[in-house]
């Protein structure tokens, strides 16, 4: 059997699902939290459709820069965000 690599991530957090599905899915959003302590976000780009793409990247506290970015595969507004990571 040939599976891809997968991670699943549950949390249970003090937040509304609504608020933490916009963290998760909304530029203006994404700028003020991703990344490692110290750094910061440099871009935050999204297509919040099944098959479109998001990218974001920051700086860390060292100067280096990091990048990520994938494809949204499964969409439920305020429930379920299934997306590739690379």
């Amino acid at each position: 059997m040939n599976q891809r690599p997968a991670l699943t991530m549950r949390r249970h957090l003090k937040a509304s699902p609504e608020r933490i599905f916009r963290a998760w899915t909304m530029p203006e959003m994404m700028l003020r939290w991703w990344g490692i302590a110290g750094s910061q976000t440099l871009v935050a780009e999204t297509d919040l459709r099944v098959g479109g793409a998001f990218r974001v990247a920051f700086r860390s506290a060292d100067g280096e820069r990091h990048e990520v970015g994938g494809l949204y595969r499964r969409i439920v507004e305020n429930r379920t965000l299934v997306f590739s990571w690379a």
